[in-house]
């Protein structure tokens, strides 16, 4: 059986791109599938018993300088304020300073 990889939707860090690149409603449209693309994986996975090591689970995207860090958290609430790409913000959760040390740590140990 071949090696496999993860499959992660890449719009969270890349929406605004999208949004440059392709305009709103585009950009919507491409976060959307994105994460229809993961809960159409996983029903396929089960629909056809398909003998893998899929598992659905949380990632994170870690800031290490902090201006990035504060540009990131801008543009976070800035789209969950709006509602623009409603259903993908409401999948996102963000931490900050002990409070992500903490969460980092429950993972990591």
């Amino acid at each position: 059986m071949g090696e496999g990889g993860h499959l992660r939707p890449s719009v969270y860090t890349n929406l605004t791109r999208l949004i440059n690149d392709f305009g709103e409603h585009d950009a919507s449209a491409i976060a959307q599938f994105e994460l229809d693309h993961v809960k159409a994986i996983e029903d396929l996975v089960n629909l056809h018993n398909i003998k893998c090591d899929f598992l659905r689970c949380r990632s994170f995207d870690v800031f290490t300088n902090s201006d990035m860090a504060a540009a990131a958290k801008e543009e976070f609430l800035r789209f969950k304020e709006s509602g623009f790409c409603k259903s993908t913000f409401d999948d996102l959760i963000w931490y900050d300073g002990e409070e992500a040390e903490k969460v980092m740590c429950c993972i990591f140990h």
